[in-house]
Formats: structure tokens, C-alpha cells, sequence
């Protein structure tokens, strides 16, 4: 941990499991740097486990110039590195404020929150941006001072902190995707008695947060109860369907699975597949499967599948928004000239038979000038091919 009392700013402090004070680091960060956050590496690239320190200067000038080293230490505290590190600026003029650095051992990245901006960033070992997402929940008072970020090794997850409309404190956590997204999953910290909540980190089921009361203080908060998150979640697209297949979480009594955080589904703790019937994907899709004994829950494994482009329209081969005698003359041409392919091939394949064949352009034909029956869906309007085949759209 680290601390902002005067006089350890430039220190880093070692606690044990149970939270009690084992050491001090002293001094690690150089004047006139202090730790701005740190995050702990175990099995570095080279077998040794790292400390990587992110130092800024205060007092620092709002809308001034800032720098930020970022010290990479031993275990015991010497200097092995340092680089320079970017964080992005807030456009309000306050100061650049990085809090809440975490390590994601199964990506190698690191991630923080910078919370002037409500920015989280993804970046690399030598401090080099890979990406930014907004922070999606944000406290709409800005006196709620939000610093903690962490992330969770078993299941991938990311916790933020946040607040509810009318609170003036930090008062849950909420968990995300590595791509930002919340999942629906919170973390109550309402109940703790501290006034400024500083840091979290996951350990197994239990979050564990540190800020300050009468004093400096840490607390264990049971986030889940001890039942493993389902095996080898996966999600994917059977038509307008969406399945969902995993393996059962140990010692659960029911499995449930949640889309966004709301319950979808109570299954017996055996079921090890579910299928979404033709779930609205205009927006991204978070699913949770997680195992309940009593009213004890799990921790959760997630997924997440990206919103549907807008779709098709069945016989309209050149993707002009409408079905015409061009696109019969495109799938023949295409099929007996040696002509390009049409830009969508599932909107060519006009009686949906999951390939290209003389017949599509029959029924085009047919449909315009002899009065035949309609297309297969999606026909007249956009949309998505109810059945799987192996045709898609450029």
C-alpha cells in the first residue's frame, strides 16, 4: 500500500493476508516524487516479481505541465527501471490524476483509472497507451472522490468504484469487462465506516478496500461466497439465438445466468448450456453464469458479444438498400461471367439455401415481375438470416 500522510508519501507499506503491517519500504520514490499509484507484479518477464510505481509531483498547478515516471522496484525495493508514462489530460483544466493501477498477469498490461477524467487506460510494461475507455458509471458529484480500481485474476474481471445518484461517498463497486462494459455485478461498500475510500483489490472471493475513518483503515469484505465461477464460458450467435455453454461451478446447488446484470434464467447446478432466444443485440450483450448455494452467490464468469450491424435485405445482391434487376444481373454474372462477387452473399442467396446457385436470380426475377411469392427473411425490411450457414455479408 501507500499512503498520502506527510512524510510516507515517498514510502510503500507491506501488509500480510490478514491485513496486519509486516514492513516498510522507505523512500523508494527519489524527491521530489511521491507515489501516485502502484501495482504489484508477481513473475515479471524475467521470473522476478516486480513492483511498478507510478510518481507524479504535488502540489502541482491546475491546467500546468505534470510529469510522471513510472519506477519499476525488486520486492525489496531497488530501482530496477524507469520510464515515462502519458496519462491522458482532463479536458475540464483539473490536474492529471492516475490512481488505482492494476496488473492483468493473463494479458501482460496494466491498467489504471485517471480519475479527473473518468478515464480508464490499458497500457503496456513500458508505459506506452494501448487504449482508452470511458469510465461507463461515473459519481455525478464530483466531491466523491473515486480512486479505486482493480482486477481479478480468476475470473477477469475489472472493479471500479463508484456511487449512487445521491451519495457523498464512494459506496459500491462495480465490475467490468476488460472492454469497459459493466456486467451488472456490484459490490456493496456502503456499509464501511470509512469517509474516503483510497484503493480495492480482489483476494479469491473477498474484496479487500483501504481509506481512511478516525484513521487509516483496510477492511475484507466478502464480495462472493466460495463457489467457484463456472469453466470455460463461451458464447456465440446459433441464428437470432444466442448460446451459452460452460462447466458447472463445484459445490453450487443452482446455476444462474444474467444478461446485463438482470437474471434470465434458475437452472439445476448440472446445467452446463443455455440458449437466449432472440435477445435484442442492437447494443453490446454481457452474460454471467454464476453458482448460487442458498442465497450465497458465486463469483461469476462473463462473456460479451458485440452489437448486430444493421442486417440485410434478402435478394439485394449489391447492398443498395433495395432489391432490383441489378441483382439478379450481378449473382448471374457473378456465377456464369466470372464477374465480382456480390457485396453481401447472404442477401444474394435468395431462397436462403446457404449457397449460391442459379436459383437465386430465378426468384428475384420471379418476386419483381411475375408476382411470386415473398423472400425468405429478412425481406422487405433489414435485418439479420434467422438460419446458419456459412454465407456472410463484406
Amino acid at each position: 500500500m501507500a499512503s498520502n500522510a506527510t512524510g510516507q508519501t515517498r514510502s510503500l507499506f507491506r501488509h500480510g493476508p490478514d491485513l496486519q503491517f509486516r514492513e516498510v519500504l522507505a523512500d523508494v520514490v527519489p524527491a521530489p516524487w511521491e507515489v501516485a499509484t502502484m501495482a504489484s507484479r508477481p513473475g515479471g518477464a524475467d521470473g522476478r516479481s516486480l513492483i511498478h510505481v507510478i510518481a507524479w509531483s504535488s502540489p502541482a498547478q491546475i491546467g500546468g505541465g505534470q510529469e510522471f515516471p513510472m519506477l519499476v522496484l525488486t520486492y525489496a525495493g531497488d530501482k530496477v527501471r524507469e520510464m515515462r508514462v502519458n496519462p491522458p489530460r482532463p479536458s475540464n483544466g483539473f490536474v492529471i490524476y492516475p490512481t488505482g493501477l492494476a496488473w492483468d498477469s493473463a494479458s501482460q498490461v496494466f491498467y489504471y483509472l485517471e480519475r479527473n477524467s473518468d478515464t480508464i487506460v490499458k497500457m503496456d510494461t513500458d508505459g506506452q497507451i494501448l487504449s482508452l475507455a470511458p469510465h461507463p458509471s461515473p459519481p455525478l458529484q464530483s466531491f466523491v472522490f473515486n480512486l479505486g480500481l482493480c482486477f481479478d485474476h480468476e475470473n477477469g474481471a475489472l472493479y471500479l468504484t463508484g456511487s449512487g445518484p445521491r451519495d457523498h461517498r464512494i459506496t459500491k463497486a462495480l465490475q467490468l469487462t476488460r472492454a469497459g462494459r459493466l456486467t451488472g455485478i456490484e459490490i456493496p461498500l456502503g456499509h464501511l465506516s470509512m469517509s474516503s475510500l483510497h484503493g480495492i483489490s480482489m483476494d479469491g472471493p473477498d474484496l479487500i478496500a483501504n481509506g481512511y475513518g478516525a484513521n487509516a483503515e483496510a477492511a475484507r469484505i466478502i464480495a462472493f461466497h466460495p463457489i467457484p465461477p463456472p469453466g470455460d464460458l463461451a458464447c456465440s450467435a446459433r441464428g437470432p439465438d444466442l448460446l451459452l455453454s460452460w462447466t458447472p461451478p463445484l459445490g453450487a446447488e443452482r446455476v444462474a445466468v444474467l444478461r446485463g446484470g438482470q437474471e434470465i434464467a434458475d437452472l439445476p447446478a448440472n446445467a452446463a448450456s443455455y440458449i437466449d432466444r432472440a435477445p435484442n443485440r442492437a447494443q453490446p450483450l454481457v452474460y454471467s453464469v454464476l453458482g448460487r448455494r442458498g442465497d450465497q452467490r458465486g463469483k461469476n464468469r462473463f462473456c460479451e458479444l458485440p452489437p448486430l450491424p444493421a442486417g440485410f435485405i434478402r435478394g439485394d445482391a449489391n447492398s443498395t438498400g433495395a432489391m432490383d434487376l441489378t441483382d439478379a444481373i450481378v449473382i448471374l454474372s457473378y456465377l456464369f461471367l466470372s464477374g465480382p462477387p456480390p457485396e453481401c452473399d447472404d442477401a444474394a442467396d435468395a431462397d436462403d439455401s446457404g449457397s449460391l446457385s442459379i436459383t437465386d436470380p430465378i426468384l428475384i426475377l420471379g418476386r419483381l415481375f411475375l408476382g411470386a411469392p415473398p423472400l425468405p427473411a429478412p425481406y422487405p425490411d433489414p435485418g439479420q438470416d434467422p438460419t446458419i450457414d456459412s454465407l456472410t455479408c463484406s
